[in-house]
């Protein structure tokens, strides 16, 4: 089969978030992994990864980085050579045309595969990454990779593509692999997570090899819309598909049936019933949920939040380490006048259960009005519902306005209620199983507050002055 897209899931709105100020810190190993591992991992010299489709760009796709890792989570060390197959030589005409960076890229192909396991890979510069046109591709894209010998591999390391949030449609989606002809991904291949458009954070997927790792695990999710294997990149042949246009909205991408979840979920148009302020879809399955945070309940200087909380399918919470929890900017501890004095509330106080509102365990931020709050899983999840604390020792601070993103599909839009309000929680519901509902029906908040905004010369007028207080715990 040939390279195909799944174009299914564009987002309803961005946000552009503002830059890291200091390196970012890189992951060293799955925060699920166990420490040491030494049997059952596949073992072999040619390693062959299938590229089966993207995140929805119809010209090129592409990844920032790629590492393969042993048994320890450390790069292997044997010398190795790298090759692509599956490329046609490159098509009359003029080529496609790829946006990144401050310029647009006219070439068929973008970087090369060596410069995938040279740093930087968390980068948003294009000029560091590899991309190919789709124009070039005649069969299926495959990256070979000779470790010269026999080699036990344990996991990869995949940084996708990141030339901003328009270029994250570049990056892989299904990635199929195999070593010395062993399958060792699923049948529709590894589900690649989408870049998050920044370069903030460490955002690699790893892949683990490992038995019973939740790479290899994943429940195959099908999808309401068009499979991704059903859309050939071959112009030539010009394959229509005999779906509608309306079978591609964001909506069908997210009604994902679970296998082995036995919570009913039947619904019309596969929506949460419960009245909440939006609409929201059931289960929305994927690997990076990003929280925007919009406004504040009145201070122009810094927002905060108390407590976060995932619920799986099945209702159970969502063990969430602090390696995949960042946000931008990421605490108050990014500010200058806090270099020699470190704040307390950091981002990980945000999963660290304690949702009372004490101050020493409570996050706060600069507030930019770009602020994003990331968690990261290295395969998909599926959510029956998301609870949040506000921030409550200064409640003006409290997160407001709130967009709530699925691989960068908009799942929910709403308002979060004032601390002390919402000492107890405020919970968005995607399910509809009974349980869940009747536990978290007290936490749901639908009827948005009336509130009065006084405007000054056509600007809202805010609690605060123009030079941002100091604040400490």
């Amino acid at each position: 089969s040939s390279l195909s897209l799944d174009i299914s899931s564009k987002p309803l709105q961005r946000r552009e978030v503002v830059k890291a100020s200091t390196p970012v810190a890189m992951r060293s190993r799955p925060s699920t992994a166990q420490p040491h591992r030494t049997t059952d991992l596949p073992r072999g010299r040619r390693l062959e990864l299938r590229i089966l489709s993207n995140w929805g760009d119809p010209c090129f796709v592409g990844l920032a980085g790629l590492e393969v890792l042993d048994e320890n989570f450390e790069v292997l060390k044997s010398p190795s050579h790298t090759s692509l197959r599956g490329l046609r030589s490159s098509p009359p005409g003029s080529p496609a045309r790829l946006e990144g960076g401050t310029e647009e890229i006219q070439e068929d192909t973008i970087g090369d595969l060596d410069q995938l396991a040279a740093p930087p890979q968390v980068s948003t510069d294009p000029s560091t990454m590899w991309a190919v046109s789709t124009q070039r591709v005649a069969a299926t894209l495959r990256i070979l990779v000779d470790l010269g010998q026999s080699t036990t591999v344990g996991a990869l390391k995949v940084w996708n593509y990141n030339a901003g949030l328009e270029g994250t449609y570049v990056g892989v989606r299904r990635l199929a692999v195999t070593l010395d002809g062993r399958r060792l991904s699923p049948p529709e291949g590894f589900l690649i997570r989408k870049a998050p458009g920044n370069d903030s954070f460490d955002f690699g997927q790893f892949v683990d090899f490992s038995p019973g790792s939740t790479s290899v695990n994943t429940p195959v999710h099908k999808q309401q819309g068009r499979r991704f294997d059903d859309v050939s990149f071959n112009k030539e042949n010009d394959h229509q598909s005999v779906l509608s246009e309306a079978d591609w909205d964001d909506e069908s991408m997210l009604m994902e049936s679970l296998s082995g979840v036995s919570v009913a979920r039947v619904a019309p148009n596969n929506v949460c019933l419960v009245p909440q302020q939006y609409e929201t879809p059931l289960f929305p399955c994927g690997c990076i949920f990003k929280l925007c945070l919009l406004s504040t309940h009145g201070d122009g200087h810094y927002v905060g939040l108390s407590g976060l909380e995932l619920a799986d399918a099945e209702g159970r919470v969502i063990p969430i380490d602090a390696e995949c929890v960042h946000a931008e900017p990421r605490d108050l501890n990014v500010l200058p006048e806090n270099e020699s004095r470190k704040d307390a509330r950091t981002l990980d106080k945000l999963i660290d259960g304690k949702n009372q509102g004490e101050e020493k365990h409570s996050w706060l931020a600069p507030f930019t009005e770009t602020n994003a709050i990331f968690v990261c899983f290295d395969a998909a999840v599926a959510i029956s519902r998301l609870t949040l604390w506000n921030y409550a020792k200064t409640p003006a601070r409290g997160v407001r306005e709130l967009d709530v993103f699925v691989d960068d599909v908009l799942v929910y839009r709403g308002v979060l209620k004032r601390a002390p309000e919402a000492s107890q929680g405020q919970t968005v519901l995607f399910t509809n199983a009974q349980p869940v509902v009747d536990s978290e029906r007290h936490r749901i908040y639908n009827d948005v507050e009336e509130s009065c905004l006084f405007i000054d010369e056509g600007s809202v007028v805010v609690e605060s002055s123009d030079q941002r207080p100091r604040t400490a715990v």
